[in-house]
């Protein structure tokens, strides 16, 4: 687990973005929370992430098990790391706002969650 966290900020906020819908479907606050709740998440593991670069040096993932040549590779070094946090941060301050704001702006309706979680897992693979 540990040397798969590179990965899990976008995976993360994936997951969650396939689970909103289905959790929806019953109960409209219950998406909210689930995307506080991956975002939450993601701004822990960026900051494991940032303080595991700072003691290890780059961290390099390779999908599926492939060598670059052939495969991907992911890498966080201390400049992508310092930006997912940066960013997760941001979206994580922006997310509980909004919260607060749904109820005066948006009465009756459900803020699009599902395109910002998948908004912020692509900035966070391209971050990296």
């Amino acid at each position: 687990m540990i040397q798969n966290s590179p990965v899990l900020v976008p995976l993360l906020l994936l997951a969650a973005a396939i689970i909103i819908p289905v959790l929806a479907i019953r109960k409209t606050g219950a998406a909210y929370l689930v995307a506080v709740a991956a975002s939450l998440g993601s701004v822990a593991i960026s900051a494991y992430n940032m303080f595991r670069v700072w003691n290890v040096g780059p961290l390099s993932y390779h999908f599926g098990g492939w060598m670059p040549p052939i495969g991907i590779e992911y890498v966080l070094d201390s400049l992508s790391a310092f930006v997912a946090l940066v960013v997760n941060v941001v979206a994580f301050v922006v997310l509980c706002h909004a919260g607060g704001l749904k109820a005066k702006e948006i009465s009756g309706k459900s803020v699009p969650i599902i395109p910002w979680c998948c908004c912020f897992s692509a900035v966070q693979t391209a971050s990296s």
